[in-house]
């Protein structure tokens, strides 16, 4: 996903509200690059030397501070206003506070601090969020009045005593050695791949299901990094809640104690025995973009550009279905209609893995469609998560390492594999359904692109299958 494409789609649209207006552009282009920041500096001052209404993309620097700002906008008084725009539709944190949320605060205040000190008397203090409204509906030609907000965020800012105390750290820290960095800042058992700068272990103990952070880190302060390293001390007093009572953790390294395989074969037996066939097997692709491309879509909305069906009849006979989004189509009309013909009259039951999200997308498409609210609605009633099984260890199995992600438990249960794939993850599989979308991609790969794109989604729902044929032959009692 191209994040920096996607952020720049909605300053395109902050733009649009400007219209009429003298907007300088800051030529980047120009930059020097051996002193990148007070070139970029030098280059704003040019900009501002024209008075114009609007600057994009200044950047200002002290002896040891840069900041880049997105738009600065004149206001009745003729100073600028800081506006920080994000691709975001949400912008404070859902406590009871309502508080700005705080990577939002630390980049604005710091761009105000350093504006203070640079700008001057040019710059007015007010420091604006301009945010994506979520509750806007795509219907034709977007007026950027209705899709853009922008909110005052003064009081919510740092002080500059707390900014200058953060900068004096920042310096301090630069200059200490990676031991004594790494006593000061000590693992916290969060994000492992940041700190450490490598992928963690195969098999270790951020793979056991429902252990929370803070654990994570007292057993790692205790050199047990590894499954292989706990014993069943740690399991009692370090995996157990607060009130004795079995984590989630706990139950997953009982398991792993049992033996290599678990299976609660009556208890899946009652849940398979009541799926009611045909089995509709069932997988979406999804496009979002902050700026909603469809009619019907909000911001950020997961429009469905593309299915796999696989149909199985009491008598095992498989039917694959599919279809896919066109070149630059103005909707997804196509592929719903496409969808319902292929279901017809909804009976049996549609399974999926991690119902959630199928089922999210099945509102948000009867939304979109109402003529087809009673078919989605009867869909949804109808599906069930083939996931559940796994994510509540009902079958368990130390390779699939604690999780219940279908990348995980299909190569223990299948021959089924994505690596010889062209797509071979939802990432890529996004990425092009974009393209394809807003008419981007190279048109010599487009054909290949649309086949490659099928076969990983055919992939998914064939390894449902597969996954539920395997599942069905173990609990045969």
């Amino acid at each position: 996903m191209d994040w920096a494409a996607m952020g720049q789609t909605v300053e395109d649209m902050v733009k649009k509200l400007y219209a009429g207006k003298t907007i300088a552009e800051v030529e980047s282009k120009k930059i020097n690059y051996k002193n990148r920041h007070k070139s970029y500096a030098e280059l704003t001052s040019k900009a501002l030397a024209q008075n114009p209404d609007v600057v994009y993309q200044a950047g200002f620097c002290t002896e040891t501070l840069f900041a880049k700002t997105d738009f600065l906008v004149k206001n009745e008084t003729g100073k600028y206003d800081l506006m920080e725009v994000k691709s975001k539709n949400g912008i404070r944190s859902t406590n009871k506070a309502q508080t700005l949320l705080d990577e939002l605060s630390t980049d604005v205040s710091f761009q105000k601090y350093v504006l203070e000190k640079t700008l001057g008397e040019k710059f007015s203090g007010n420091c604006y969020v301009v945010y994506l409204n979520k509750e806007f509906l795509k219907h034709g030609e977007i007026d950027p009045k209705d899709i853009i907000l922008q909110e005052l965020v003064n009081n919510d800012l740092m002080t500059d005593d707390a900014i200058e105390s953060i900068l004096a750290t920042m310096e301090s820290d630069l200059s200490l050695s990676l031991e004594d960095f790494n006593k000061k800042y000590p693992y916290d058992g969060s994000d492992y791949f940041t700190y450490f700068g490598k992928e963690p272990p195969k098999k270790s103990i951020r793979t056991i299901a429902g252990i929370v952070q803070g654990k994570k880190k007292l057993l790692y302060e205790l050199g047990k990094i590894l499954i292989s390293d706990l014993t069943d001390e740690d399991i009692l007093t370090i995996l157990s809640n607060k009130d004795g009572s079995e984590s989630k953790s706990s139950i997953y390294m009982n398991l792993r104690k049992q033996g290599e395989e678990v299976i609660e074969k009556q208890t899946i037996k009652n849940i398979f025995d009541w799926l009611k066939f045909p089995l509709f097997f069932y997988d979406y692709e999804t496009v979002a973009t902050p700026i909603p491309l469809f009619d019907g879509t909000k911001p950020w909305q997961a429009a469905t550009v593309q299915y796999s069906l696989h149909k199985m009849d009491a008598d095992g006979t498989i039917t694959h279905y599919e279809n896919i989004i066109g070149l630059q189509a103005p909707d997804i009309k196509k592929v719903v209609d496409q969808f319902v013909h292929d279901v017809g009259t909804p009976q049996g039951t549609f399974i999926a893995w991690n119902k959630w999200f199928e089922c999210s997308r099945n509102n948000e498409t009867a939304a979109m469609y109402p003529e087809y609210k009673d078919f989605y609605d009867q869909v949804n009633a109808q599906t069930y998560d083939l996931m559940d099984i796994f994510k509540s260890m009902q079958y368990f199995h130390r390779d699939f390492s604690g999780s219940a992600s279908i990348k995980k438990v299909l190569p223990v249960l299948t021959d089924i594999s994505y690596d010889d794939l062209e797509v071979g993850n939802g990432w890529v599989a996004t990425n092009l359904l974009q393209q394809i979308v807003l008419g981007t991609i190279d048109e010599k790969s487009y054909e290949a692109t649309v086949k490659n794109l099928l076969t990983y989604c055919e992939q998914d729902t064939r390894a449902m299958v597969r996954i539920w044929e395997v599942v069905k032959s173990k609990i045969a009692i």
